[in-house]
């Protein structure tokens, strides 16, 4: 009986193992990418203050953390401006205020 289901549906259980494993890869590769986030700099916002309050949540040094941003947003300097767009270190979403720095992540 295994013999003929075989004959009559190998392709269709290839195919099923085939897919099967591709999701699991693409899952895994998806998982371990780096969390970010992206936030828009308001008035009176410097690199330094963002990543100083960003430190704090994270195992990095205000200083890894300017280097960082400084890199994965291409910036030439650590001199950014309002309404510029920055990637930060982070989850899904980042609330951000003058007076002082709030980080909310998820949903509610």
């Amino acid at each position: 009986m295994l013999i003929t289901i075989w004959r009559n549906y190998s392709y269709v259980i290839l195919l099923m193992g085939l897919a099967v494993a591709m999701s699991s890869i693409a899952l895994i590769k998806l998982g371990a990418g780096e969390a970010q986030q992206e936030i828009t700099v308001k008035e009176g916002d410097s690199l330094w203050k963002i990543a100083q309050e960003l430190s704090e949540d994270y195992d990095m040094s205000t200083q890894a953390i300017v280097e960082w941003v400084t890199q994965k947003n291409n910036l030439a300097t650590d001199i950014i401006k309002p309404g510029e767009s920055l990637i930060i270190p982070g989850g899904n979403r980042v609330l951000l205020n003058n007076a002082d720095y709030e980080l909310a992540s998820g949903t509610e």
